[in-house]
């Protein structure tokens, strides 16, 4: 192939639920994969056991512990290959992926998330990359949620009841729907768990209201954000070493 594909593309805009498809990993019928490690399970993996965090794109599985995956990284382990370029493009023979622009100058980011503890609740999702991969509406809500939660002097846990309507009104997201999306996206990462649903005191067509526990720093969101940290500062240096490849290659046609 010609050019570079772009890996933090890849990453992020190139769905791994498709990509597990193009891998012929097993679908289950709760909507998790199978493990392509089954000798790493009791069972050899009987129940599917590789969850989805569409939200991030990533899966890890529950059962060997493997993950959090890109897309990359998935290509990686299942073929058994140790070069991240070579599963890009194993991935951009398969999908449309864009080459790297050229003069692009790759920039790490400068501090690993959470490494002295002192990040707010959001800088551990904005020094993550996390926040970026976030639906709008999901980085919406979180502000509003954290500012409007009350926080247990005992457990340290942060809860909220609140309705759709109230998040709506305080977040500027338009319609429930759009709130429910965001919420489960949320969920999804682990940052939030919602209790049962109680209905709003006074009737009327009003929304049932929820009880949210916000979980901002829950070990595994922190493992996510771990795990998207390294993705990215992977990503950057396979990047300079594969437009070193290329300018060697260029070299070396224009010596013969």
């Amino acid at each position: 192939m010609k050019g570079i594909p772009d890996l933090r593309y890849i990453n992020r805009k190139v769905s791994i639920r498709e990509v597990a498809r193009a891998l012929d990993l097993r679908f289950g019928p709760n909507g998790n994969v199978h493990c392509w490690r089954p000798e790493l399970h009791q069972n050899e993996d009987r129940t599917a056991s590789v969850g989805i965090w569409t939200a991030v794109n990533k899966m890890k599985c529950f059962g060997c512990g493997v993950g959090p995956l890109g897309p990359v990284d998935l290509v990686m382990s299942v073929i058994g290959m140790t070069n991240p370029g070579a599963a890009g493009r194993w991935i951009a023979q398969r999908f449309s992926i864009p080459d790297l622009p050229p003069g692009r100058r790759p920039v790490a980011p400068e501090r690993h998330i959470a490494q002295f503890g002192h990040e707010s609740d959001v800088g551990v999702l904005i020094l993550s990359g996390l926040w970026a991969q976030l639906s709008p509406h999901a980085r919406s809500l979180v502000p509003v949620l954290l500012e409007l939660a009350e926080r247990d002097p005992k457990t340290r846990t942060l809860a909220l009841q609140i309705s759709y309507r109230a998040l709506q009104r305080f977040s500027g997201v338009s319609s429930p729907n759009a709130v429910a999306n965001a919420l489960r996206e949320l969920q999804e990462i682990q940052w939030l768990t919602p209790s049962k649903g109680q209905r709003t005191p006074g009737g009327g067509p009003v929304r049932n209201t929820s009880t949210y526990i916000i979980t901002p720093r829950s070990d595994a969101l922190m493992e996510l954000a771990h795990a998207t940290v390294a993705e990215f500062r992977r990503d950057i240096e396979e990047e300079r070493k594969l437009r070193a490849e290329e300018r060697e290659r260029r070299r070396t046609l224009l010596t013969k």
